[in-house]
């Protein structure tokens, strides 16, 4: 009885052994996809944004109601955006690269008819409503807000007021 308590002990003890080191073995996998994958969810932000902000321009006819709700998005975006930024300053040069890399296929991939979408209803307003077309342009450059040090260089007043020194 001895023995066979000790042999289970034994081999729940492996098994466990065995199970932290997977575990382990996906920590560092995923250490090292970090700035990719945030990348990604970066990117999967951006596509989601702009999903919005067409359905904000298809659905809206009256400019005072577009500008509304598109500072509302930008605000909502300004949030997630920044927030990815603090996960982004946390990682090494190397993996903010791989992070850069991601988005930076995000825009060259985006879908071409949805961008021309937003494209030519920004050119409808520039003459009758020149600070809606302003707004609505910005979009473009969102993601800038998960990289602080793109952000200080671009919107200095922006990182001051989000509290980046």
């Amino acid at each position: 009885m001895k023995f066979l308590s000790c042999t289970i002990v034994i081999i729940l003890i492996f098994l466990f052994i065995k199970c932290t080191d997977k575990e382990s073995n996906k920590s560092i996998q995923k250490e090292e996809l970090k700035g990719k994958e945030l990348g990604q969810l970066i990117s999967e932000e951006y596509i989601k944004m702009n999903d919005e902000l067409i359905e904000i321009l298809k659905n809206e006819t009256e400019h005072s109601t577009i500008k509304e709700k598109a500072e509302e998005l930008k605000e909502k975006y300004i949030d997630i955006y920044f927030q990815y930024g603090k996960k982004r300053e946390k990682l090494s040069e190397e993996e903010k690269k791989k992070c850069n890399y991601e988005v930076v296929l995000t825009f060259y991939d985006y879908d071409k008819e949805k961008f021309d979408y937003i494209t030519q209803r920004t050119k409808e307003f520039w003459e009758s409503d020149y600070p809606l077309a302003t707004l609505i342009t910005e979009f473009n450059i969102m993601t800038q807000y998960s990289d602080f040090e793109l952000l200080k260089k671009q919107k200095p007043e922006e990182a001051k007021r989000l509290g980046i020194e």
